[in-house]
């Protein structure tokens, strides 16, 4: 897994997998969930800014420049921590609906909620059989993203 050592430890990263492939997310699909707290993508970066009531921080979504020109992209870059409960809804939405997988380095680990996703994820080594799903841990709720996820801090309301 590639980490950007730009953004630090709290860059996370969300891929589709499909029969073993990393696949792309549809921009359209992924915006819809994420209504409506988002202003559309505002740069030819693919910035997508959301901002949730009672929360002063605005966050961006960051898909990429293949996200304006094609309407996919293959990953979603956010930010740790992100305070607003609103935000781990859309996402354990988008993750239990379609093999969306959380790569969260900031606490070393791989989430999913979809039971099926662990099957569509793919195998480094056909010989030992080593899998990604190895080292995925599901979620069961969107409790369980904002314990591990929203870290509390004294400038936001919770």
């Amino acid at each position: 897994m590639n980490i950007d050592k730009t953004h630090g430890s709290n860059h996370a990263t969300l891929h589709r997998y499909l029969n073993g492939r990393f696949v792309s997310l549809d921009v359209d699909k992924l915006l819809s969930v994420f209504e409506p707290f988002h202003g559309g993508i505002v740069d030819r970066d693919g910035t997508v800014p959301l901002h949730f009531p009672k929360f002063s921080n605005t966050y961006d979504l960051r898909l990429g420049s293949d996200a304006v020109s094609r309407r996919v992209t293959l990953t979603l870059d956010i930010r740790l921590p992100v305070h607003p409960p609103e935000f781990w809804y859309c996402v354990h939405c988008l993750m239990a609906d379609d093999f969306v997988a959380l790569l969260a380095p900031v606490v070393n680990r791989i989430y999913y909620a979809n039971t099926g996703t662990p099957d569509h994820a793919p195998k480094f080594d056909a010989e030992s059989q080593l899998t990604l799903s190895s080292f995925m841990t599901p979620i069961r709720s969107v409790n369980e993203l904002i314990r591990i996820f929203a870290i509390p801090d004294n400038g936001e309301q919770a």
